[in-house]
């Protein structure tokens, strides 16, 4: 839905982009100067950029400091889609696996130009799959034997042993990070937008 959106307010020149966020989306208080750089230095083939994921393969090239392109990336939580990148996406329908799944494997198969905003500006409200009471298809694969590599990982590195006995211990809080308070951000479709909560990028 939000694909077809996208083209169909695509604007007289047939460019604007679209940004698409999901219901427990949480901009970082560093949201608007951190994507104003990742825009600047935004190649013009970009069909995709995220503003949250998590980080499953190496990235294929860093472009700027807050920008690099991706190979592989989980979760849908918040992204800017561009109308060449939504047309792209309906031609390929139907959507045959978790949607982060297929967008990924169209990125890495070279269809689709995905870009990553770096550090991700959009995180979720909670943690993965944590007062969620919807069913995940790669459940299975989470936990202390995944061999999952989640973005933290990747652009941190892994927490240290140190670190971890401290958060175990009880000697460290649980790890969180700084997050927005409060949003400007509507569903497509819900009750409270309108015409006037669009925003142009």
């Amino acid at each position: 839905r939000a694909w077809r959106h996208c083209l169909e307010n695509a604007g007289n020149d047939g460019k604007r982009p679209l940004l698409v966020l999901e219901d427990d989306a949480a901009p970082t208080a560093d949201f608007v100067p951190t994507l104003a750089r990742a825009l600047a230095a935004l190649p013009s083939d970009a069909h995709i950029l995220y503003l949250g994921y998590s980080q499953a393969a190496e990235w294929r090239r860093e472009i700027s400091p807050e920008l690099v392109e991706s190979e592989y990336v989980w979760t849908t939580v918040g992204y800017i889609i561009w109308p060449e990148g939504a047309r792209l996406l309906l031609n390929q329908l139907p959507v045959n696996e978790p949607v982060d799944n297929w967008l990924a494997a169209h990125c890495a198969g070279g269809d689709l130009k995905a870009y990553c905003v770096r550090p991700k500006v959009i995180n979720q409200a909670d943690a993965w799959n944590v007062n969620s009471d919807v069913g995940h298809s790669d459940e299975h694969y989470w936990g202390p034997n995944s061999d999952i590599s989640h973005s933290d990982a990747l652009y941190w590195g892994p927490e240290s042993w140190e670190a971890q006995a401290a958060r175990a211990n009880g000697e460290l809080p649980a790890a969180s990070g700084p997050l927005a308070g409060g949003s400007c951000f509507w569903d497509i479709g819900s009750d409270d937008d309108s015409e006037e909560d669009s925003i142009d990028l």
